[in-house]
């Protein structure tokens, strides 16, 4: 193979592999790990190598891609496959085929470990990867640049000779992730929040779960993770970290090792960050000390899989979990401080029914009256993804699957298989009456969310972009959103926190600066998340008036007392703080000094 001369890179080509993740994403996260942790291994070893999210080439004509790609001419351009990209990058492949038909276009991830040879079917694919991609991406590089093509010695490569496909051994997982290095988040865009792995493999067996992994949990140590994290931190930028591990409280001891460093950093260094994990129930249920150790360290919204309110249906899936268990996970973790709560939840699972359903409902009901204000199911559609038990033998679990393909839309965001009982159509509105059902039981709820959860909920959302149904309630108030812009500043006090003896130094601001009056012009309107205020009280009218940031307390009581013949002590000590009480339950009243 002859080489190109190099005028970038040490491996002999401008750009060797060119790695690009597909528009289409499902997630908040727009980059792959996978190829992440790939690429820099790579740029790691001396690889010319490059990562492109076809997202940022969204507002690029046609002939602006084409040219971008042609200065690029990268020997290799890979792809990871998975259910809901698999056709948005064939599109692509199809494409950039006219523009480099020499490019040789490699696949991995999820659907090639599960399908294997069956990906190089499709003509489009030349060569491909299954399992753990560092090592043997590398060795196809080598070979390459070497220009011997010697594939045969690659494990876990999959090519075609002679119009055979060839499937190599499967490479051995890497045992010790240590040696990889840290993932180099500036071959991409990340913003403020970044995703981070901290292990892979699960020792779980559920059967709607597409295992690309063995059941071995293998692990970064612990003195790895903290590095990594406070690396992103104060290098990388990041204020909220979403650990992306099904199984990251799988290990308690290192669990603890982590948010312990971590919180001494935090400290030490006073930095103000946030991350996300995913959790099981039971193991919530036997570690209960973990909750509050993690919330020092950072935990701003924990996951936990409920999947249903039915204990047959949760035996089927192989959870491992009861209800009980789940009712009990999500009281401990809803103890003080709060914290983000999201509760997974699946439709037209196995053998799903009307019953079934209604139990489903009545249970996510209950569970959101255990953390109101913090706990939020998030419905999905169940997906019975190719490798997955469900998957393979769906008549086992009394299901046709009617988009095996899942090109109608997102995995997850339609139904793509039905039950013995309902259609795709009655599982599409069971997903939707339940939703109505989650917003009538939320702004019930709401009302009785104490002050540190609201402001919780309003800080998540604000500082992290973790925005839940609570959230939308909360700042659907202009009153709420400016009392907590105020209450942020070291200056701002709620009344409950000022001494009854210090009240009269202070300056009431209300959160709503204007003066709205009723459609009958006898009294003032304020704003609220729940049902409007009314104040019309005459005294209580004039309160309100005067309480625009301008006059103490003290002035105020003295105003009133003239005009209202009222003795100043009386106003003072209980006509002002019993008022003042009551706008500050509906976040109406601060005060400086």
């Amino acid at each position: 193979m002859q080489q190109k001369t190099a005028t970038t890179g040490q491996s002999g080509y401008d750009m060797l592999l060119l790695f690009i993740e597909p528009f289409i994403t499902t997630s908040s996260i727009s980059y792959s790990l996978g190829m992440l942790s790939i690429a820099t291994f790579l740029k790691h070893n001396n690889i010319s190598v490059k990562y492109l999210n076809y997202v940022s080439l969204a507002d690029f004509e046609f002939s602006e891609k084409e040219a971008l790609f042609k200065d690029y001419a990268p020997k290799i351009i890979g792809f990871s496959l998975n259910s809901d990209n698999y056709f948005n990058n064939l599109n692509v492949i199809k494409t950039l085929k006219k523009w480099l038909p020499e490019t040789v276009i490699l696949a991995g991830g999820p659907l090639v470990c599960i399908q294997k040879e069956k990906i190089l079917q499709e003509p489009l694919f030349d060569l491909a990867i299954y399992g753990e991609g560092e090592y043997p991406s590398l060795e196809l590089c080598r070979t390459i640049i070497n220009g011997t093509e010697n594939f045969a010695s690659i494990d876990g490569l999959i090519y075609r000779q002679n119009g055979l496909i060839t499937v190599n051994k499967r490479r051995e997982e890497i045992k010790n992730l240590d040696e990889l290095p840290p993932v180099d988040y500036s071959l991409t865009h990340t913003g403020s929040e970044v995703a981070y792995s901290s292990g892979r493999g699960c020792p779980f067996a559920c059967s709607f779960c597409s295992k690309i992994h063995s059941k071995s949990y293998r692990y970064l140590s612990s003195e790895r993770v903290v590095t990594d994290i406070l690396n992103l931190v104060t290098k990388h930028g990041a204020s909220y970290i979403k650990i992306v591990d099904d199984t990251f409280l799988a290990n308690t001891q290192r669990t603890i090792e982590i948010c312990s460093r971590l919180t001494e950093i935090r400290n030490e260094l006073h930095l103000d960050f946030g991350f996300f994990c995913e959790s099981r129930a039971d193991t919530i249920c036997r570690h209960p000390q973990l909750i509050p150790i993690l919330k020092k360290a950072g935990l701003k919204r924990i996951q936990i899989g409920i999947e249903t309110g039915n204990q047959e249906i949760l035996d089927i899936y192989n959870k491992q979990t009861t209800l009980s268990q789940i009712e009990e996970s999500i009281k401990i973790t809803a103890q003080d401080p709060p914290v983000n709560i999201v509760g997974n939840i699946i439709l037209g699972g196995p053998f799903e029914t009307e019953k079934t359903f209604g139990k489903t409902a009545d249970f996510v009901e209950k569970l959101m009256e255990y953390a109101p204000g913090m706990f939020e199911p998030v419905l999905n559609y169940l997906c019975p993804y190719p490798g997955t038990d469900i998957g393979e033998n769906p008549q086992k679990y009394g299901l046709t699957i009617c988009d095996r393909e899942w090109v109608k839309a997102a995995t997850t965001l339609t139904p793509s298989c039905r039950s013995e009982e309902l259609d795709e159509k009655s599982i599409s509105f069971m997903l939707k009456e339940l939703k109505n059902r989650i917003e009538i039981r939320a702004i019930k709820l709401s009302a009785a969310v104490p002050y540190e959860t609201v402001m919780n909920c309003i800080s998540s959302g604000i500082k992290y972009g973790i925005r839940n149904i609570y959230y939308s309630i909360f700042t659907s108030s202009r009153a709420i959103l400016q009392y907590f812009t105020y209450k942020q500043r070291r200056g701002f006090k709620r009344f409950s926190e000022i001494k009854q003896n210090e009240l009269a130094g202070f300056t009431p601001v209300r959160t709503e600066p204007d003066l709205k009056y009723t459609g009958d012009g006898t009294g003032f309107l304020l704003d609220t998340y729940l049902k409007p205020v009314i104040i019309k009280d005459n005294i209580e009218m004039e309160i309100y008036a005067l309480s625009a940031g301008k006059l103490t307390v003290d002035e105020i009581a003295r105003r009133l007392s003239a005009r209202f013949a009222l003795t100043y002590e009386n106003i003072l000590t209980e006509i002002l703080p019993e008022f003042y009480s009551k706008l500050e339950k509906s976040f109406h009243i601060i005060f400086t000094k």
